[in-house]
């Protein structure tokens, strides 16, 4: 006689343990939801802010970091509602929890964040190893790069529920629908993508100081003191998005490496103290940003005071970025000439029109 497939059921919840994990999950996703949103806002409100490609880059990290506190804070309060019912227990099919709306906005959303956080060290280096042809990019180019941040968490999110559904298994989970009870390959998935993502903004990130101090040392040797202002623009950006790897590295990556290594046994209190650690560093990162941009301070001080950027402090803004942007093209223009002088297979100083380009953009 044959014997039909066992049906597998989720082992009771430890609802004291548990309990205090939804707590804060719902107060850290409330945090991260407030803070996030008011950034957010920030930089789209202010024409000044929302023109400069950097802190589109930024906005889309803010966004993801957005969708991030919105499915913490909605799952936690989720989970809590079944704990005080006592239905936290009742058996559920897993493509029931990833139709969840905060279970499929949190499977969007960590491989999109992940890949933001790559997109920004990508940029970086760019801005450093290329920065004459950095300079002729629009807010269209940062645009695309969102985009394609958004791209892969579509992409990733429609093979994790195309594989739930063919899989078919009558096998149930708790109704909480924790993390590390949707099955193996979807585990793996979201934390093999995280894992490989947020390795390589790091070591994208390694490349970008070195050759960062490479470019300094040679513009300090060819501008003593006319580029003074540059660097220190320059210098404050590169830093900032340091900050942010070293913190990706240590609340992000290290996390996810912790959750990988326990795969294969029993990953909900590892999975649920990870969670909370990359939250902590979306929190992390906006201080970062905040703390060391004035403008961005300016802007989320006036947009909390219900007020409009003044006209001057606009003019001046608009000023930096023209000049930041146009010097940067000059002084690599002027470098080149220098460290080539004498050959012909590059120009001696910057085409005009191409100058003039640049200068429009920014004004525009």
């Amino acid at each position: 006689m044959e014997h039909a497939e066992e049906h597998k059921t989720d082992a009771p919840l430890d609802v004291a343990k548990y309990y205090y994990i939804a707590v804060i999950y719902a107060c850290l996703g409330v945090v991260l939801t407030v803070v996030n949103g008011t950034l957010l806002v920030a930089l789209l409100r202010h024409r000044v802010l929302r023109i400069k490609k950097e802190y589109t880059l930024l906005a889309g990290l803010v966004f993801s970091d957005l969708l991030l506190g919105l499915s913490t804070g909605s799952g936690g309060i989720y989970e809590l509602a079944l704990i005080n019912r006592h239905e936290e227990n009742v058996q559920v099919h897993r493509t029931a929890c990833l139709w969840t709306p905060f279970f499929l906005i949190k499977t969007f959303t960590c491989p999109a964040e992940a890949c933001m956080l790559l997109i920004i060290s990508v940029d970086r280096l760019i801005a450093v190893l290329k920065p004459l042809k950095y300079a002729t990019f629009t807010r269209i180019y940062a645009i695309l790069l969102v985009g394609i941040s958004l791209c892969v968490g579509v992409i990733i999110t429609l093979f994790l529920t195309l594989n739930l559904e063919l899989q078919k298994s009558d096998d149930t989970i708790n109704a909480v629908c924790l993390l590390s009870k949707m099955g193996k390959i979807y585990m793996a998935t979201n934390c093999y993508v995280r894992f490989v993502l947020a390795t390589l903004s790091v070591i994208v990130y390694i490349f970008v100081g070195i050759a960062y101090r490479r470019y300094q040392m040679n513009m300090c040797k060819a501008f003593p003191t006319s580029q003074d202002r540059l660097r220190k623009v320059q210098r404050r950006l590169t830093t900032t998005v340091g900050m942010c790897a070293l913190l990706t590295f240590l609340l992000y990556l290290l996390p996810t490496t912790i959750a990988i290594l326990h795969l294969e046994s029993d990953t909900t209190v590892w999975v649920s103290v990870c969670w909370v650690l990359i939250n902590v560093n979306a929190v992390a990162n906006v201080f970062v940003y905040s703390l060391r941009h004035e403008d961005i301070r300016q802007g989320i001080k006036l947009l909390i005071l219900c007020r409009k950027m003044p006209t001057v402090a606009q003019e001046r803004l608009r000023l930096e970025s023209i000049t930041s942007s146009s010097s940067s093209v000059a002084s690599r223009a002027a470098l080149l000439t220098m460290r080539t002088a004498g050959s012909t297979l590059l120009p001696r100083v910057i085409p005009a029109k191409l100058y003039r380009n640049i200068i429009m953009q920014q004004v525009t």
